[in-house]
Order: structure tokens, then C-alpha cells, then sequence
């Protein structure tokens, strides 16, 4: 069998190779809503949302408006009333946002920690789904933007009106690229949730990894 033919024994075995996780897991999944209130309007909401969190372990930082999108560390929205959607990420969890009319959408998967949201600004998947099984798969794939020298940093030109760079922090080789590490967690075979952890160099990416 050659390496491009799918060897449908093999791939069963990577999917159900690890165990399940459910309730009793160290997993956190939680979402909800946010809506403007009698004294906020949504930008603020949100901005009071975001503060709520300690994302000292998230640094990979995604918010995309009409106009662009930034792929930064450690910033927050530079405008509140222009986002669409927003992606905070890394090795203590995932937390994603998106724009839906007058209201945000939202949902963080990531180790269980001490939770400082208000209650009504939340839902808990594992309550509303005490007997679920996801099963846990990591993945890496492939960014296209390369380094470019005389821009000094990582550049998508994929998506010429975004004007997207990578953090620039990432450089280590010229013309090298950069990989995503994530996790997968199914549900009968089905994606229920992703968890985006880390950017990596193509140098420190091995590619029997994915084999």
C-alpha cells in the first residue's frame, strides 16, 4: 500500500486510540451569550468579559474586523465596535468569539480552573451533557505565510485585504513556515470542539508526526 492510499484499519485505530474523555475529565467546556445591558452597551459588555479572564497562559491572540486581521500576543481588541470575531489561545486553553447581531457568541475549552464568570454569563457543556464521550486527537497543520525579509516579519498574502501577519516573535529561520498545533475532541466520529495550543517553527515541526 502506498503512502497516499488511506489504510482505513490504521485510521480507526488512531481515532479511537485514545481514551475518552467526559465530565470527570479535567476538560473544561464552557459558553454562553453576551448582550448589551441597561447601563453597557455590547462593546463594553464584552470588554468587561474579556478582563474577567487570566489569559497569562493564552498569549496567541486573533481578532478579526471588517477591514483586517491581527495575529498578535497578548493584545486586546484595538477596537471593541469594529470586531467580528475573536481567538484567544495556547497550552491553557481556548477561547473563541464571534459576532451574531446585537449579541457575541463565545465558547473556551481548556483545563478546569477556578471559574470567575458570572453565572448568567454562562452555560457548562458537561452539565447540559452528563453523558457525552469526546475523544481527544492532536493534529498539527500548516500555515502559509512564509518570512519575509524585507518586511521583517511573517506575512499571509493568501488573504491580501486582511493584511495578516504572524507574530513576528516566531521568526527563527528565513523561508521557513510555521505550523498550528491543536487538539480535536470528537463525538461519534463527528468535530464537537477544537482547541487550538500552540505556533510553532518548521524546524522544531517533525513530519512523521502526522503520519
Amino acid at each position: 500500500m502506498s503512502a497516499r492510499e488511506l489504510d482505513f484499519t490504521q485510521a480507526v485505530k488512531e481515532l479511537l486510540g485514545n481514551s475518552p474523555i467526559n465530565s470527570e475529565s479535567n476538560i473544561a467546556i464552557i459558553g454562553g451569550e453576551l448582550q448589551a445591558g441597561d447601563s453597557h452597551t455590547l462593546e463594553e459588555v464584552l470588554e468587561r468579559f474579556l478582563h474577567k479572564w487570566d489569559f497569562s497562559t493564552l498569549p496567541y491572540r486573533i481578532w478579526e474586523y471588517f477591514h483586517c486581521i491581527e495575529f498578535n500576543t497578548c493584545s486586546l481588541p484595538s477596537d471593541y465596535s469594529l470586531l467580528e470575531r475573536g481567538r484567544i489561545f495556547g497550552p491553557g486553553g481556548d477561547l473563541s468569539l464571534r459576532r451574531d447581531g446585537e449579541r457575541f457568541l463565545w465558547h473556551f475549552i481548556g483545563p478546569k480552573e477556578k471559574d470567575t464568570l458570572p453565572a448568567d454569563w454562562k452555560k457548562d457543556f458537561w452539565k447540559e451533557n452528563p453523558h457525552a464521550q469526546l475523544r481527544p486527537h492532536d493534529e498539527f497543520a500548516l500555515l502559509w505565510g512564509a518570512y519575509k525579509k524585507a518586511l521583517g516579519r511573517w506575512h499571509e498574502d493568501r488573504v491580501g485585504w486582511a493584511n495578516l501577519d504572524y507574530p513576528y516573535h516566531l521568526h527563527k529561520e528565513e523561508g521557513k513556515r510555521l505550523w498550528i498545533h491543536y487538539t480535536v475532541f470528537s463525538d461519534g466520529g463527528q468535530i464537537a470542539f477544537v482547541w487550538w495550543k500552540e505556533v510553532k517553527d518548521h524546524a522544531e515541526k517533525k513530519l512523521d508526526s502526522l503520519e
